[in-house]
């Protein structure tokens, strides 16, 4: 809990510094899913699928993503060897990832965004992407 409280005022009790602190996470990883957006519009090789918008009161800072040329798995496996964490399959959508016909190429690429990710990190995912997708294809 102390962790999950370190951005509220030190000065307050407890539940208000929770408060504070959860306001500016959602403030943080709204701006995060907009970066990100930003950059993968850049990038007309990857899809997403589902929200196009970053409004935290409809969507998480969690992306599905497919690319044209590569499958998810071979994705995932390029930015693991670089220590980015990311992962591959249907997890747990499998009703979805079915009607998106997505199942044979082996689902989709998840990428999570938290509260203590940066924009460096996502600049730095973005190239990796830039510079390792057309070595998949």
């Amino acid at each position: 809990m102390q962790y999950l409280a370190q951005w509220g005022d030190p000065n307050s009790r407890l539940r208000e510094r929770l408060v504070e602190s959860y306001q500016q996470y959602q403030q943080h990883e709204q701006r995060l899913s907009e970066y990100f957006l930003q950059k993968l519009s850049d990038m007309p090789a990857l899809k997403l699928h589902g929200l196009q918008l970053a409004d935290a009161a409809k969507r998480t800072p969690t992306f599905a993503l497919t690319c044209t040329d590569c499958t998810p798995q071979s994705m995932a496996k390029m930015l693991g060897e670089q220590n980015v964490c990311v992962w591959n399959g249907h997890f747990y959508a499998l009703g979805l990832v079915r009607q998106l016909e997505l199942e044979s190429s082996g689902g989709v690429l998840r990428i999570g965004l938290m509260h203590y990710n940066t924009t460096e990190e996502i600049d730095h995912l973005f190239a990796l992407l830039r510079d390792g997708l057309p070595q998949l294809a």
